[in-house]
């Protein structure tokens, strides 16, 4: 990896929930897989309707340099306006920010929500591939063979051009 983060810190933002407590679970999830990854010094998460609130970001880790990050599929409202008045980097309504704020010896930068990243397309396609039913010899559909799925998906990743030409 080019870049060095050890000395930064990695916030998740997602929407939660007050009716489904279980809502925020693959947040957690994703960020305690992140956090054993030893990439960040730091890798926390806050949400819109549960605890830690998107306000407590700048008191949920201590580093210098902060990545906050939208765990949502697409950019819209809560992304473009809630968060960003939120953090501080826009006023109420307000659509044209900067998406990085220095403020008291610390640098937050605002990153686009992860399911705008190029590869989010290929990461659908191999769900779709993993969950997807296929017919037996009779006509009958069944799931398809989850090893099966997963080679497939395998050679496919070592056939990009992104493998090829950085391995």
């Amino acid at each position: 990896m080019a870049d060095d983060f050890s000395n930064d810190a990695l916030v998740l933002i997602a929407h939660g929930s007050t009716v489904n407590a279980q809502s925020s679970a693959p947040t957690r999830r994703l960020t305690d897989e992140l956090r054993a990854r030893n990439i960040f010094a730091e890798v926390a998460c806050a949400f819109n309707l549960e605890e830690p609130k998107i306000d407590d970001v700048p008191k949920l880790v201590s580093a210098k340099r902060i990545f906050i990050v939208p765990v949502t599929i697409s950019e819209g409202h809560f992304t473009e306006q809630t968060i960003p008045r939120r953090l501080g980097l826009a006023a109420s309504g307000e659509t044209d920010y900067q998406r990085v704020k220095h403020h008291d010896g610390r640098t937050l930068i605002y990153c686009h929500p992860i399911g705008t990243h190029a590869s989010m397309a290929e990461v659908l396609l191999a769900r779709a591939h993993l969950e997807r039913a296929i017919k037996d010899k009779d006509g009958k559909e069944k799931p398809a063979d989850r090893k099966a799925s997963y080679e497939d998906i395998i050679w496919a990743l070592f056939n990009t051009k992104e493998f090829l030409f950085n391995h």
